[in-house]
């Protein structure tokens, strides 16, 4: 044989490791819906680790007074903002919609799929091209001309370059946003099965009908913020800037009128899951099935009305004052209906606690928490706190941050099954939820207390009558840590012991679970 001709065994070699690049190829450009929810669990996590270490140098920055991490208060700002933006838009949303949505919608409805396959592809592609633009804006440092930097509010002293990624990026998180929602909703309409009615659909599907509704009508205020900021960069327009000319309340509310609704976003998708998880663990449907449909649909369209109630401190007039308040009511009502709804569940059922429904009786805790704190806004004269205040940063954590992510581990829990075909292990389950729900009340619950309340959010350094409690936060974190740590062991002894999980596992009445499904392990193994 001739020196260096490949022997058999090697082109056999060769056609394997080709075959399996196409295969894993075919998979990251697949336009099923179970590959891309995967893809987009994947991507979150990966987003999530980002998250993690700005959090952490966050945390270091608050242990001891004075500054810690390289650069200027500003530069702890942005930071502050980005970490923000990335939990959003990159962590939350892909997990909620893009996650659960795609492998678990199409089978609640009976679809084969989702209505536009190369539509949800795309969609899915934009966003880490979006992560990575935002990402690049934390490392563009600004010149030492007065004209590189940018005023502006939240990004204020930003290089010009920094806020041109910024931009780009908000535009094509909000395309994939659009391209998303449109799907969902066309999915949803159109492709149920014949005997689903619009009524008797499961009500996690109605939580991402009414999110994608309202993700796709605030993506309209979204762009205008968006290009408040590119008009302010580019041109002579004083839109934002204090300079004069320029009209100081135009950003700001466009702002609060583009994040609002933002809110409901995030939280209505975890207001779906821990009501499919309160009825499968009580063994009886949800009280009251069409009053929490409506109750999202209406907490989605009045959430578009309250933008305000975070700027009392700009001293509105007492018309202007009394609307944001009775609407702020309404959604505090809206939200009471829904906890007394899930109560009334609990109670009227013959409930099981597993670990699904410690975490969704973890979210009723923390929605409370965050709705009576929340119930202080509507009025200037009841709480005339900063909206950057620790006491508002508390209420926004509790109801929105980390109701979110307590719906994410429900969901996660309740569907591993489902989604790997594998059984967790209860004890690490239960012990990730008690880890956590300690270290989340040990960094934000201080917040309340009247010490820190008053102080604003958005400083790296503070007096020294508050560091116990910001030492705190800092230990809360680490617990955080450790609960997540304890969270990787689950996974980790779930896929090595390989406990084969049954068809419907928790005896659960919605149509995922009545349906045939590839695990998550079988479906990839076909790519590899």
């Amino acid at each position: 044989m001739r020196q260096g001709q490949p022997t058999g065994s090697d082109r056999t070699r060769g056609m394997a490791h080709e075959d399996r690049f196409g295969s894993w190829l075919s998979f990251v450009c697949s336009t099923n819906y179970r590959d891309i929810g995967t893809m987009y669990l994947a991507f979150a996590i990966v987003a999530a680790s980002v998250s993690a270490v700005a959090a952490t140098a966050f945390r270091v920055e608050l242990v001891d007074l004075g500054l810690r991490l390289p650069g200027d208060q500003h530069a702890f700002r942005f930071l502050n903002s980005a970490l923000d933006l990335i939990i959003a838009f990159f962590v939350i949303i892909p997990t909620l919609i893009g996650a659960f949505g795609s492998w678990l919608v199409p089978p609640m409805i009976g679809a084969s799929g989702m209505a536009f396959p190369r539509m949800h592809s795309i969609a899915f592609w934009l966003l880490p091209l979006s992560l990575v633009l935002l990402l690049m804006s934390l490392f563009i440092v600004a010149s030492s001309g007065a004209a590189e930097r940018v005023p502006g509010w939240m990004i204020h002293g930003s290089p010009k370059l920094a806020i041109d990624c910024a931009i780009v990026s908000f535009g094509i998180a909000g395309v994939s946003s659009m391209l998303s929602a449109v799907n969902f909703i066309v999915t949803i309409l159109n492709m149920r099965a014949p005997s689903m009615k619009l009524h008797a659909m499961p009500l996690f599907v109605w939580s991402i009908l009414v999110t994608a509704t309202v993700l796709l009508l605030w993506l309209s205020v979204s762009g205008a913020a968006v290009a408040k900021l590119y008009l302010e960069a580019y041109s002579a327009a004083d839109v934002i800037s204090l300079s004069p000319g320029g009209v100081r309340l135009v950003f700001p509310q466009a702002f609060w009128l583009l994040d609002h609704p933002e809110i409901y976003i995030l939280i209505l998708p975890s207001t779906g899951i821990i009501s499919e998880v309160v009825s499968t663990f009580s063994k009886r449907p949800v009280a009251g099935h069409l009053v929490m449909a409506y109750a999202m649909v209406a907490i989605g369209f009045v959430g578009f009305f309250a933008w305000a109630h975070r700027m009392y401190v700009v001293d509105p007039s007492m018309d202007t004052d009394s609307y944001f308040a009775l609407v702020t009511i309404a959604i505090v009502v809206l939200a009471g209906a829904m906890v007394a709804l899930w109560v009334a569940t609990l109670l009227s059922g013959d409930a099981s606690f597993r670990t699904p429904m410690f975490w969704a009786i973890g979210f009723i805790f923390l929605f409370v928490v965050g709705s009576v704190t929340g119930a202080l806004r509507p009025s200037a004269g009841a709480d005339p706190t900063p909206p950057d205040a620790y006491r508002v940063l508390a209420h926004f954590h509790y109801v929105l941050s980390l109701g979110a992510v307590f719906a994410i581990f429900a969901g996660w829990y309740y569907w591993f099954p489902k989604i790997s075909g594998l059984l967790y292990n209860e004890t690490l389950g239960k012990l990730h939820f008690w880890i956590t729900f300690i270290g989340v009340n040990l960094v934000f619950f201080p917040q309340h207390l009247p010490s820190p309340a008053g102080i604003l959010s958005r400083y790296a350094d503070y007096p020294a009558a508050v560091e116990a409690w910001r030492r705190s936060g800092v230990a809360g974190w680490y617990v955080i840590g450790a609960g997540f740590l304890v969270f990787l062991l689950s996974v980790t002894e779930a896929l090595i012991r390989r406990q084969v999980a049954s068809h419907n596992p928790w005896m659960a009445k919605t149509l995922e679970w009545t349906t045939p499904a590839t695990p998550f392990l079988r479906h990839v193994a076909r790519y590899s």
